[in-house]
């Protein structure tokens, strides 16, 4: 996962706005231009975990809260000696929350080699019954777009698309 963040870092220091021709589509990240209005997603860097005819889907890999685990989710004793913090995902949804996992024992959906996305409930479980989880980020809420949207954003030069 540091790789990860140290590869989206560079992107969005050194890779100029013209070199993006990806299009969006899961498991690749959207960079937020220095020209975003939306003051929600300046300097954000966004993990996509679906788009389709649907809409869009991704987690804000970017925005970490000063909120520990074991407060945020108070009834979860696995998380009391977790040091880990609770992740802003997005604005949608904001009581909802999201796992990125480096384990594939959560049941999850695999997002990209070696990332999965599952649910708090299967974190919980999988944790309280002693398994390895690797290693997790939870993340509130999340970054949704209708569909047709997200396309409009990216034509209007509000975002980039990377690999992973």
């Amino acid at each position: 996962m540091i790789r990860r963040f140290c590869i989206l870092l560079f992107c969005l220091l050194f890779l100029p706005p013209a070199a993006s021709a990806l299009e969006p589509a899961s498991g690749r990240l959207l960079v937020a231009a220095d020209t975003m209005a939306d003051v929600r997603f300046r300097e954000t860097v966004i993990l996509l975990l679906r788009h389709d005819r649907r809409g869009s889907l991704g987690l804000v890999l970017n925005r970490p809260s000063r909120l520990p685990l074991a407060e945020a989710v108070p009834n979860a004793d696995v998380f009391r000696n977790q040091k880990g913090l609770l992740w802003l995902g997005g604005p949608v949804a904001p009581g909802s929350a999201l796992v990125l996992t480096s384990s594939d024992r959560l049941a999850g959906k695999p997002v990209l080699s070696g990332v999965w996305v599952s649910g708090l409930r299967e974190l919980i479980q999988a944790l309280g019954q002693g398994e390895d989880v690797g290693r997790f980020r939870v993340y509130a809420g999340y970054a949704g777009w209708a569909p047709g949207q997200l396309a409009g954003e990216i034509a209007r030069g509000d975002w980039q698309v990377q690999p992973a």
